[in-house]
């Protein structure tokens, strides 16, 4: 029941996906999750699509992994059930950490014209070559490498701070960037 009063509010356009834990001590659970790291370790596990204003749009509690494989993997299957509730062709705009993003998902979701950008794992690169951290290291702070795949619409990108990141997106690429007095 609250999950339709979720899905009848009408979604913005920039939305994020993420995980979150409810505080559950009891026993009897089967779907009682322990998290480590997270402020409340043990609890019910919950995948949730919030807009940039903090509000939730869908939900679905995670009820443990299933046998079957899916060629975008498990947090790629829950970015797409999340986004399914989606009214189509109005180009929304999907944020995700690493636990999600894959160059699969980013391809499935621009099928139906909704835009992904997110932190991607070293391991889902999708046969990318980029600079590695320490040349991008030699070049300094703020230097960037870059790969485009017009074909697919999308962009992968390494940038180096104190230590590298990379992103997947349709929605974003590199753009002109300026210098930042530290």
């Amino acid at each position: 029941m609250f999950r339709k009063q979720c899905l009848d509010i009408t979604p913005e356009e920039h939305n994020s996906i993420d995980e979150q834990m409810v505080s559950f001590r009891g026993t009897c659970s089967p779907i009682r999750q322990y998290v480590k790291g997270k402020p409340h370790p043990w609890g019910l596990k919950i995948w949730s699509r919030c807009s940039a204003s903090g509000i939730l749009y869908d939900f679905a509690v995670y009820e443990g992994g299933t046998s079957k494989k899916s060629s975008l993997g498990m947090g790629g299957d829950v970015v797409v059930k999340l986004c399914e509730t989606f009214p189509s062709d109005h180009n929304y705009k999907v944020f995700a950490d690493n636990l999600f993003s894959s160059a699969p998902l980013v391809l499935s979701l621009l099928q139906r014209k909704i835009y992904f950008v997110g932190s991607l794992r070293a391991n889902r690169l999708a046969r990318c070559q980029l600079e590695d951290e320490k040349s991008l290291a030699k070049r300094g702070r703020g230097s960037v490498d870059s790969k485009v795949k017009k074909e697919e619409s999308m962009v992968i990108v390494k940038w180096y701070d104190n230590k590298s990141v990379t992103l997947i997106s349709s929605y974003c690429g590199v753009e002109l960037q300026d210098n930042a007095q530290r």
